[in-house]
């Protein structure tokens, strides 16, 4: 649809975007072959005529041909050879008349080129008055593109919003309708939140239909009690005819929800904490759900004294069309590859990655492997891991050092960076492995930041001079930032050593798991600065979070301290039972869930994207993936 818009925007533009005077000095130069061209749906050839004709002409006639040409290459797909002409141009001084019109198509070969924050440059510093109407329209238009290109949809959606109000083709205005639609339901959902207060006009009604299907979309009846009260609200709104069917029929259509739910965890052993967290988040979801008609009945099996095929046999015979669990990874890593499943099945941990023994192939239980109807959910600090790189990585940053925790955990987490590092670009100059006791972290963390070497040097010349010298050590200064794999203790450890050693202003990034998931400034405050990805239930809750906290009340007050994070999960184990099918087979179909935003990636796996936060004043709150805060820190309401 986006395409559409785009393509018949260039030949609206191209019919009319000349000012009065251009469009007369051009009339003197023969353009009947092109014309016939155009007619004949020969776009190319009649870019090619524009050009020569322009070759023979001069000043302005000759520059508005040759934007002719250029806007023909463009809209049939030609960007090298438009850039190619644009440069014929470059060196002339520009007719005032066709100027808006050449930023327009620089504009917009930019964004064909992958530079769309170029675009965005472009279009705002020319001042909309100097654009005819049609201009105007494609202006609009660039700008939206330009922002949903960028992820800023909040952007898009606002420019579409003002590309509505000057179009005037009901095919081109559907189309836009589509685009905008599309926008504002990527959008952050906190983001659309914020924005709701402040909205007027149409994008008023679009946010609260973006707010009424995130509410509803996982119980067909409700939504559409509500869309209808949304079209009494909003009677005369753009949305109100094929958008609002479009959604209903789609989400009709995705939803087929499970009957009956087994819950399969272990509660009893090592596990069962954890096991009983995950249960009490998961049941709140289902109490939150019951306003869904279609809600399913829920079965819970415990694992802890039987394989897990037997439990899962029993759970399928006794009516579970959908299946979660099991949580510990040995019975996950048995269940994924002896393909037993019978029914769809959620997975709460990851293989183990080796072939179970009596495995014919030792590929069964490799990463790639998928089973039909299996999929995997895992909080895992590997793809924590990875989400820090990327989000370093497009920060800017190139050089890294890393700091992990001794052990099996702290190996895991450091390869998974350093693997996803590497591959995006990154340069890893060291890697030092935290001992346990806090009077040895000094040592890793001086010799990382190169200021061992500086204290050697130093010595050296006063062994060569014969006498003492006086000595500022320095640390190295190729680093761009940190990495650490560590949980609370360790990082109030590490962060004090790497200011004593001179690395105070260096970013330092880090997995959620530097942080307990409970408000604790006293003794946090040695971690301000630290940026970490972690779910939105706790750095940015939203309503639907509170909600959730309230539902499992006594249960997080009793072990809240311990598991936050695993209430969350087992409340987006419950989402996704009921609401899989609906992003299955989509890789943009995705929902905002407590834990982070979820989707259905490679191999079965449900991908969770972090809320980003850092610390300040021992308070983690919002902020940009560069750390710069955006929300004032306090203390979150989900404890």
């Amino acid at each position: 649809m986006r395409t559409i818009l785009a393509a018949m925007m260039s030949v609206i533009v191209l019919a009319g975007c000349q000012g009065p005077g251009v469009r007369e000095t051009a009339e003197a130069v023969p353009e009947t072959t092109a014309l016939e061209f155009i007619a004949d749906g020969r776009y190319e050839e009649a870019a090619n005529q524009y050009a020569a004709l322009s070759r023979g002409a001069r000043g302005a006639a000759a520059q508005d041909l040759m934007l002719k040409a250029i806007a023909l290459l463009l809209d049939v797909g030609r960007p090298s050879r438009a850039a190619g002409l644009m440069e014929e141009l470059a060196g002339q001084a520009i007719s005032e008349d066709l100027a808006p019109q050449r930023d327009l198509l620089l504009a917009d070969l930019a964004l064909r080129q992958g530079a769309p924050e170029r675009t965005i440059e472009l279009l705002s510093g020319v001042p909309e008055s100097r654009f005819g109407p049609e201009s105007t329209t494609k202006a609009h238009l660039l700008r939206a593109r330009a922002y949903e290109d960028t992820g800023r949809f909040m952007e898009a959606a606002r420019e579409r919003i003002a590309l509505d109000a000057v179009l005037v083709d009901d095919t081109l205005r559907a189309a836009n309708h589509s685009a905008l639609w599309d926008a504002l339901t990527r959008a952050d959902r906190s983001r659309r939140e914020r924005e709701r207060p402040l909205a007027a006009g149409t994008l008023t009604g679009w946010l609260r239909l973006a707010a009424i299907l995130e509410e509803h979309r996982s119980s067909p009846a409700a939504l559409e009690r509500a869309l209808t009260q949304w079209q009494t609200a909003f009677p005369t709104h753009p949305a109100n005819g094929e958008i609002v069917a479009t959604m209903l029929g789609a989400v009709r259509e995705s939803v087929r929800q499970p009957t009956l739910i087994a819950l399969l965890a272990p509660f009893h052993g090592d596990f069962t904490e954890a096991a009983e967290a995950i249960r009490d988040g998961f049941l709140a979801a289902w109490y939150a759900d019951a306003a869904n008609a279609q809600r399913p009945a829920i079965a819970v099996h415990d694992t802890s004294f039987e394989a897990i095929d037997v439990v899962y046999a029993r759970a399928v015979e006794a009516g579970a069309d959908f299946v979660v669990g099991p949580l510990r990874r040995g019975p996950a890593t048995s269940l994924a590859c002896g393909d037993t499943p019978l029914v769809t099945t959620l997975v709460l941990n990851e293989t183990d990655g080796s072939p179970t023994p009596g495995a014919e192939n030792a590929r069964t239980c490799g990463p790639d492997h998928t089973v039909p109807e299996l999929y995997h959910f895992t909080l895992s600090p590997e793809v924590e891991a990875r989400q820090v790189a990327e989000q370093a990585w497009i920060g800017g940053f190139a050089k890294a050092i890393v700091f992990t925790r001794e052990g099996a955990w702290g190996e895991r987490v450091y390869r998974a960076f350093a693997g996803e590092w590497e591959r995006l670009g990154g340069l890893l100059l060291e890697h030092r492995v935290l001992p346990p006791a806090a009077a040895d972290v000094g040592e890793p963390t001086a010799a990382a930041l190169g200021v061992s070497r500086s204290h050697a040097r130093a010595r050296d010349v006063s062994r060569i001079i014969g006498r003492g010298v006086e000595h500022e050590p320095r640390r190295r200064q190729d680093v761009d930032f940190v990495f650490m794999a560590a949980f609370p203790a360790g990082a109030r450890q590490l962060m004090p050593q790497l200011a004593f050693h001179h690395g105070a202003e260096l970013p330092v990034y880090a997995t959620s798991h530097v942080w307990s998931g409970v408000p604790d400034p006293t003794n946090d405050r040695d971690l301000d600065g630290v940026v970490f990805g972690d779910m939105p239930w706790l750095v940015a809750p939203s309503e639907s979070d509170r909600l959730l906290h309230g539902q499992i009340g006594a249960a997080l007050a009793e072990r809240g301290s311990r598991f936050p994070r695993l209430y969350a999960f087992g409340a987006d184990a419950y989402r996704l039972a009921t609401g899989l099918r609906r992003i299955t087979g989509d890789r943009l179909a995705s929902f905002d869930g407590h834990t982070g935003r979820l989707s259905v990636g490679a191999n079965h796996r449900i991908v969770r994207r972090l809320t980003w936060a850092c610390f300040a004043n021992g308070i983690p709150a919002p902020c940009k993936p560069d750390g710069a805060s955006v929300e004032s820190p306090e203390p979150s309401a989900v404890r």
